[in-house]
């Protein structure tokens, strides 16, 4: 999407309204809007694609009051290892309890952590560097061919998406990422993916996430039932996504002229779905709030970085955090990454799922489908009624 004037103003006037909503007298009192944080603001939330911006919003803003610049992460890292839900029938209900009791703790958390024993080899993700940087490495002319229109599935060159389209008062080196990328929508054939040179390969991941994706569906399920005491199927988010398939994005952020050089290279924001799983082998300049500060984000070799997303946050009742991050003027000059989207694939049927929540609890969201979520964006980022 691009970043307009239009759109910015629309949006911009939609954050004021929700901050003035959760605490009206401020109008009276003061000219600055009071800003949302969980505990003012635990009334019914009806509009999410209003909602999210203005909590991330003032997120980053008291994260940047502390320092705008990223410390080194707290060590260790939450680095979780899912093998025993890879391999439940050699594995133990303890340990696969343990696993559960982790990822609950980062989910209401900063909404993040990485993981280890998800059985993708170190040797395919050098496999999958090389035909990737292949493929970026190719002239403009070359790339441009496989530019279908659809940003879900195919080529998009430097600048020509803006998540800064929904966050008011970016910078204007900022207002346009700073990215070029590829995308597939999963399966692999899907009609509308663009046949680009080193799409087997970012298949082959697909399908190799497809186990991973489930498990932490799961994970995520049971630490849903541990938190409110219920029983639900663990096939429950999994089958949440009506079924919707997942969206892959390779993406190289490439070197920039020096007008650049205090720009952030994709603003801070919460990825819109349920979950995503992000590979780098050159990781640095990725950044999140964690414990209210921006931190590195460090990922070690073979490891994937998970984050919730507001879908996740919105059906888990806000239970989960969604994570807020960014790529910062830090990053490896010419950084590839890969994230891949869950259930931001194929359209799911528009079934919505209605918050989980334990008794004596009020659902705070309405219910919402993947397709919901993303349209209700799409009409605030233009100024229209939501679908």
């Amino acid at each position: 999407q691009f970043a307009t004037k239009k759109m910015l103003i629309n949006l911009a006037s939609a954050v004021s309204a929700l901050l003035l909503i959760v605490n009206p007298t401020s109008a009276s009192k003061s000219s600055t809007p009071t800003k949302v944080t969980p505990s003012q603001n635990r009334h019914r939330i009806d509009s999410p694609n209003v909602y999210f911006p203005a909590k991330i919003y003032s997120e980053v803003e008291k994260a940047d009051s502390i320092s705008p610049v990223a410390k080194p992460a707290p060590m260790p890292y939450p680095t979780i290892d899912i093998s025993p839900w890879m391999h439940p029938l050699a594995s133990t209900e303890k340990e696969k309890d343990e696993i559960v009791k982790l990822i609950l703790d980062q989910a209401k958390g900063a909404g993040s952590f990485n993981i280890i024993g998800h059985g993708i080899d170190t040797e395919f993700f050098r496999e999958l560097d090389e035909a990737t940087k292949s493929f970026f490495n190719l002239d403009a002319e070359e790339k441009s061919k496989f530019d279908t229109g659809n940003n879900k599935a195919g080529y998009v060159g430097m600048q020509q998406e803006s998540a800064s389209a929904i966050y008011p008062g970016v910078k204007e080196n900022e207002k346009k990422d700073l990215r070029e990328l590829y995308s597939c929508i999963y399966p692999p054939e899907h009609p509308e993916n663009s046949n680009a040179p080193h799409l087997e390969t970012l298949g082959e991941f697909m399908t190799k996430l497809q186990p991973v994706e489930i498990a932490l569906s799961q994970i995520l399920t049971a630490a849903l039932n541990t938190a409110n005491r219920i029983n639900l199927p663990l096939d429950f988010l999994e089958k949440a996504k009506s079924g919707a398939t997942g969206m892959l994005r390779s993406v190289r952020y490439t070197e920039m002229t020096k007008e650049y050089d205090d720009a952030n290279r994709l603003m801070a924001h919460s990825d819109w779905g349920s979950l995503t799983l992000l590979y780098s082998s050159t990781p640095k300049g990725l950044e999140e709030i964690r414990n209210g500060e921006w931190v590195d984000v460090p990922l070690g070799p073979g490891q994937l970085h998970v984050t919730i997303g507001e879908l996740l946050t919105m059906w888990s009742n806000e239970l989960f955090t969604n994570n807020i991050h960014r790529v910062s003027n830090k990053a490896f000059k010419n950084r590839v990454s890969y994230a891949y989207f869950s259930g931001q694939g194929v359209k799911d049927d528009g079934t919505a799922t209605h918050p989980v929540v334990g008794e004596g609890e009020t659902p705070r969201f309405p219910p919402m489908s993947i397709s919901q979520h993303s349209n209700n964006y799409m009409a605030a980022l233009f100024g229209k009624e939501p679908k």
